[in-house]
Formats: structure tokens, sequence, C-alpha cells
């Protein structure tokens, strides 16, 4: 891992929320969507988070569902055709 990347890390607000279930909740559980972007919004690495995610499938980063970051890969990928 590189020193950049836990730099971020250490300031990730996600951090300090024990719960990693609800960095990957269930699909059906929207309760625990929100809860975990209500976090994610006040995160001063957001950004950084969500760069580091951007091609995960599963969970929640930068304040994104998987569903989310999903179509930002998709419709980057038409601006590239």
């Amino acid at each position: 891992m590189l020193a950049e990347e836990c730099d971020w890390k250490l300031q990730a607000a996600c951090r300090y929320h024990g719960d990693a279930e609800l960095w990957f909740p269930q699909v059906t559980d929207r309760y625990a969507v929100v809860n975990a972007k209500k976090i994610c919004f006040k995160c001063p690495v957001r950004r950084e988070c969500l760069h580091a995610g951007i091609a995960e499938e599963h969970g929640i980063w930068g304040g994104l569902t998987a569903e989310q970051r999903h179509q930002i890969r998709k419709s980057k990928f038409q601006v590239l055709k």
C-alpha cells in the first residue's frame, strides 16, 4: 500500500464509525445507505475515497453506491467512444 493511500484513509470519517456493514449494506437496505452517505458527505477525504473506489463493485465509496459509480464509469466510457 502506498504512503499517500494510507494518508487519506487515516483522515476518513468512516474510520470512526466501526460498523463495516454500514459501508457494505444490502442493496435493499435504504436506511443503511442513507446513513452511510450522511457520514460520507461530511468526510474531508471524500474525493480521494471516490477515486480509490470508482472501480469497486460493492459498497459505498466517496458517498456513492456501486450502481452510482457504475453509471459514472458507463458515462465516462461513452464519452471516450
